[in-house]
């Protein structure tokens, strides 16, 4: 039997899976329609999986007209979350820099910022190497004269995703939502195409009529062993942060990314660096139904750093480095790699989050997929799910986070081109 601590409820009107930033901003959402009762059901801790490994980034700057309105919302939901949940800010607006090195790029870069520009990103611009030079504070850091241009929108920033997490599932609970730490689901059972109930390890059942699955990576486990898989997967990605610099003031910098790939920010008075060229994407990822994936080996592996991709002098780490370096001559004196961190993405066909109702079991409602914006998005998704569940019509265009297309292999409307 599960722990007697967990006090799940017998019966409950909407069952929340996964107590990350998304599962916990969709209980949040929930929770404010009244008479509506929500039970959150997290197997280990609030934000214990992708969301405390995130790089935390935040930004406007996307090709897709869903993923803009998405983060416009969502910027606006973090601007005032001190206000609305209390506790210090959790959103840095430090700005995302996007370089670029190549003049088509550039080009194209420039047209995505009137468009975003139109979709109402009002402050972001296009910048000249010269003009780069001139942002305040960050004059001489970066390449100019090895860049075309650069596109930069001060109100991106960064994020702190265990205080967002937690602010949500706080807020949720003051609304009347149950936290069942230590319940792990097992299974959504359901009869004539609906949904019946969550099952838990131990031989708990829970009857409700509406999932939200928002169990990152984790979420495919669950949809599967329900007979619903979704074209999920975990693809590993590693963080690499340099030591304190002592020659150099960093924190105030923004995030900075290298012709769409390599990025760095921050992180006290060093940085934190990526690139996602590497570990690829499992073999088959790219279609419906997703490749077999061994969800105890993932859990086993989540924190681990595979043989190749640590900070010694032949690995990954040190590439990555490298290309930042390109922005950042800099680097290649005052950097280095001085630890490693890792965690997975949950990735779909096409790099976007499935927010959706399964067509193959009216009830269960999926919220993840969310490529590395699941932080980013959360509000945003949280509100969407909701009210997706209610019946109610979300803030911004739905069509490209459907799940029939991808259970078809078709393609989404609005797909984005802009993944880091």
């Amino acid at each position: 039997m599960p722990p007697a601590n967990l006090n799940l409820p017998t019966r409950v009107d909407v069952v929340v899976v996964g107590a990350g930033a998304v599962g916990a901003a969709a209980a949040w959402y929930l929770a404010e329609r009244k008479g509506l009762s929500v039970a959150i059901l997290e197997s280990r801790a609030v934000a214990a999986g992708s969301t405390s490994r995130s790089a935390a980034a935040f930004r406007q700057q996307f090709s897709s007209r869903a993923h803009v309105q998405m983060s416009l919302f969502s910027r606006r939901v973090y601007e005032t979350f001190p206000q609305t949940f209390g506790g210090p800010p959790v959103f840095l607006q430090h700005g995302y820099l996007f370089l670029y090195e190549d003049a088509a790029a550039m080009e194209a870069a420039r047209r995505r910022v009137e468009w975003q520009n139109a979709e109402g990103v009002a402050d972001a611009r296009a910048l000249t190497p010269d003009e780069v030079d001139r942002l305040p504070g960050l004059g001489g850091a970066f390449a100019v004269r090895s860049i075309v241009g650069a596109t930069w929108c001060p109100t991106d920033g960064f994020l702190r995703p265990t205080e967002i997490a937690a602010g949500f599932v706080d807020g949720a609970k003051r609304r009347g939502a149950t936290l069942h730490v230590g319940a792990k689901v097992t299974g959504v059972e359901s009869s004539g195409g609906q949904v019946r109930a969550v099952l838990v390890e131990g031989g708990h059942r829970v009857e409700t009529k509406a999932v939200v699955l928002a169990a990152g990576w984790w979420s495919n486990f669950v949809s599967a062993a329900s007979g619903c898989p979704i074209p999920v997967v975990a693809v590993k990605r590693y963080l690499y942060l340099t030591p304190q610099l002592e020659s150099r003031r960093v924190s105030h910098f923004p995030l900075v990314v290298w012709n769409l790939g390599a990025y760095a920010r921050p992180e006290g008075n060093g940085l934190m660096m990526g690139w996602d060229e590497r570990p690829d994407r499992p073999e088959g990822s790219d279609r419906f139904p997703p490749p077999r994936q061994d969800v105890d080996r993932l859990e086993e592996a989540q924190d681990a750093v595979a043989p190749g991709y640590g900070k010694g002098i032949d690995e990954y780490g040190v590439e990555v480095l490298a290309q930042l370096a390109q922005a950042m001559p800099w680097l290649e004196d005052e950097g280095g790699v001085q630890f490693v961190a890792g965690g997975y993405y949950e990735v779909t066909p096409d790099d976007r989050a499935i927010l959706s109702e399964d067509p193959r079991c009216k009830g269960l409602f999926h919220a993840s997929g969310f490529s590395g914006h699941g932080i980013m998005h959360a509000p945003a998704a949280g509100k969407a799910v909701a009210d997706l569940v209610v019946g109610a019509t979300p803030p911004f265009p739905m069509e490209g986070f459907a799940l029939a297309p991808l259970l078809e292999n078709r393609e989404r409307a609005d797909r984005e081109k802009m993944v880091i």
